[in-house]
Formats: structure tokens, sequence, C-alpha cells
């Protein structure tokens, strides 16, 4: 992890009232927005930081409603562009984006999880059955 990300994590706490965050070995913090959402946030380099929140399990059988949505996503738009609905090697839905450091102060970027929580939220009422 970098001294750039580092300084926007600092920031981040500081813009959330929140003490320091201590990153984990891959340079990520895990945050819960709320009673349950949580969004992690991995820095990736010195460019860009990559944002993940987990939204719910991938149906083992899931039935035409939710396929029809997962399959729809793949045009997924929204306002929260770059970012996208995917699932990852564990079988978990999950909406993810990168953003570029550039301009990213930690007042933006608290505002950017809140948005991806919220997000994440109107996802999961979506795909739940």
């Amino acid at each position: 992890m970098t001294d750039r990300t580092r300084a926007l994590y600092a920031d981040l706490a500081t813009a959330l009232g929140v003490a320091p965050f201590v990153p984990d070995d891959n340079g990520g913090i895990q945050l819960t927005i709320g009673e349950d959402t949580n969004v992690a946030l991995y820095a990736e380099g010195d460019r860009d930081i990559l944002l993940i929140a987990p939204l719910a399990p991938l149906p083992a059988e899931p039935e035409y409603g939710i396929m029809l949505w997962l399959l729809r996503k793949n045009l997924y738009t929204s306002g929260l562009a770059p970012f996208v609905v995917a699932c990852d090697d564990t079988g978990t839905l999950v909406l993810w984006g990168r953003m570029p450091l550039d301009g990213l102060t930690g007042a933006r970027l608290a505002s950017l999880v809140d948005a991806v929580a919220a997000e994440a939220r109107r996802i999961q009422a979506e795909v739940s059955p």
C-alpha cells in the first residue's frame, strides 16, 4: 500500500469521525454502513482504489425473475458507473468498481461508499426472494 492510499484512508477516517483504519495485508479495509451493508476498499497501487459490496449468494437454482435480472445487469446502467454487478469466485454476487485516486478526498470517498451501500441495498431487495 502506498503513502497516497494511507493518506486517503486517514482522510476517510477523519471524514467519518472514526479511529484510523488499520488495513489488512492486501491494503484493504472493511466498512459496515448502516445496520448490515458491507463495503470493502482495497488499494490498487498508486492509481486506483477498488470498492466491493457483497450482495447475496448466487442462488443454486435461481428462478426466472432472478436470472432475468442478473443477465440484464450485464447491461448495467447506474449513476454509479463504472460499478458493475458480477459474481466472485466464491459464488457471491457483488457490486464493484475501481475509482482513480486522482482528486479523491476522504469526504468524496465517504460519499461514494454511502452511494455504493445504498445501491447494494437496492439490488439486494431486487434479487432477494
